[in-house]
């Protein structure tokens, strides 16, 4: 294979989607996660994964997985100004209230990273 040229091949570019959210009356901008997002996340799932006393491996992987829909959340669901909408307290109160909406974005920030909901849960 060939060496490339910079100037010869694109740059990469964050994976974006426009996401209605009628429960704050307007659209979103979610982003694919950064690498070194997707690197921690993964990290504090497994962190976080070890089994509590009488809990199951699977179920303690399903809850951290729970726990990281916050504050993912938090770093790729952007406002009209590319800045973070929310924190991950407000993603978790907003959640409280709206949980399929959460999931539905959780979702569309996985799919846009190149992974899925299951992909958290074996990591």
């Amino acid at each position: 294979m060939a060496l490339v040229k910079r100037n010869a091949v694109e740059a990469p570019t964050l994976r974006k989607e426009t996401v209605e959210i009628p429960e704050i009356g307007g659209d979103v901008v979610v982003r694919a996660m950064l690498l070194g997002e997707r690197l921690d996340i993964f990290a504090e799932q497994k962190r976080l994964a070890v089994p509590r006393d009488g809990e199951s491996e699977e179920d303690a992987h399903e809850r951290a997985g729970r726990q990281l829909i916050a504050p993912t959340l938090a770093c790729t669901v952007l406002d009209a100004e590319s800045k973070p909408l929310w924190t991950t307290a407000e993603w978790n109160v907003f959640g409280s209230q709206h949980a399929a909406r959460a999931l539905h974005l959780f979702r569309v920030v996985m799919r846009l990273s190149g992974g899925s909901v299951e992909d958290v849960r074996k990591n």
